[in-house]
């Protein structure tokens, strides 16, 4: 049997864009071959054979430019070399028309280094045609390992700008934005540039900048990293010292507030303490994490919160910048620190 004369029988090959003259698909590695080569074909609707593109495609990934509509709708199958199965889409896949083409919106903008595992997406808004937008659809897709479909992150999303958490580390992720109820008359736009996501925004990794070993220090007197102790958490600034009556005071009822939300954020001591010793004793009884007291950067973290008196607790944004200056006395609520805009 000559396989190069079967039809694909699944629909493992899934459309990421379409233009007026380009397709871009992408498929699945096999399980066994991680980082297989790829034979590419594609015909049009009307072609009854196949034309090879590529016979040593690296990526699971392609785009295939000067397409022509008159040629369309196409069908594209590839297959791993030494593999004698094709994987291809039962439904063929069309271009844009230049009508459609006209009104897609821009890609958006991505940012992935807001730190915490997390991305802000933004785009502009839809002025184009007659339809009236209340709102937008947005929606990502993992790059990696391939065949991965868009999926939606919101159907409906007021203003020009979202983000979205809870992504993974080391995985590239891209994002498409349309109008709203719009009965898909306008097209999603095109993919944002591929983004991945880290533990820790460059801000706060330039904060820290001089801490031994990137570690902070646990009550216990063991050693934590920087990014295993603070990623995808509210990072808190605590200045205290064991000689301060009023920060004894105010150190116990902090426990009952970190013990309840330690899942979602973490206090750093930076000590005012007079000694090395004093300082020991004072961070024994904490339940979070300190930086240590012998180094400049502890000194540098004080002068940058301004130390005028203490206990002094300061909430910081994603970026590693002073958000609250004052939440000692304030209401400490986790939720409202992370809603907010400065976030």
């Amino acid at each position: 049997m000559d396989i190069d004369q079967l039809e694909p029988t699944s629909n493992k090959v899934i459309l990421i864009d379409a233009t007026t003259d380009s397709i871009t698909i992408s498929w699945p590695p096999p399980p066994e071959k991680s980082s297989a080569k790829y034979i590419l074909e594609y015909r049009g609707i009307n072609v009854p054979e196949f034309v090879t593109l590529s016979s040593s495609v690296s990526a699971t990934q392609a785009k295939k430019k000067n397409l022509k509509s008159s040629d369309g709708p196409f069908f594209f199958r590839v297959r791993p070399i030494g593999i004698n199965e094709w994987m291809g889409h039962l439904c063929p896949f069309e271009l844009t028309t230049k009508d459609e083409e006209s009104l897609r919106m821009p890609p958006p903008n991505v940012d992935g280094g807001c730190g915490g595992y997390c991305v802000v997406v933004k785009w502009e808004e839809f002025t184009k045609g007659t339809f009236k937008v209340e709102g937008y659809e947005l929606q990502m897709r993992e790059l990696n390992p391939g065949g991965n479909r868009w999926v939606t992150v919101a159907p409906f999303i007021r203003g020009t700008e979202a983000r979205k958490r809870n992504l993974k580390e080391g995985v590239q992720y891209q994002f498409r934005i349309m109008p709203a109820k719009t009965m898909r008359l306008v097209k999603f736009s095109s993919p944002s540039e591929a983004v991945s996501v880290t533990a820790l925004a460059p801000g706060v990794t330039e904060l820290f900048k001089g801490l031994p070993h990137n570690c902070l220090i646990q009550p216990d007197r063991s050693h934590i990293g920087l990014e295993a102790a603070l990623g995808n958490k509210v990072i808190l600034l605590f200045a205290s010292a064991r000689w301060c009556q009023p920060s004894r005071i105010y150190t116990p009822q902090l426990f009952g507030f970190y013990n309840s939300n330690k899942s979602d954020v973490e206090i750093i001591y930076v000590s005012c303490d007079h000694n090395e010793s004093e300082f020991q004793i004072h961070f024994s009884s904490m339940p979070w994490k300190a930086v240590p007291y012998g180094i400049r950067l502890r000194e540098r973290l004080l002068a940058k919160i301004q130390i005028k008196n203490i206990p002094r607790l300061v909430v910081l944004n994603r970026q590693g910048e002073i958000m609250v200056e004052n939440a000692q006395t304030q209401k400490l609520d986790v939720a409202s620190w992370k809603n907010n805009p400065k976030f």
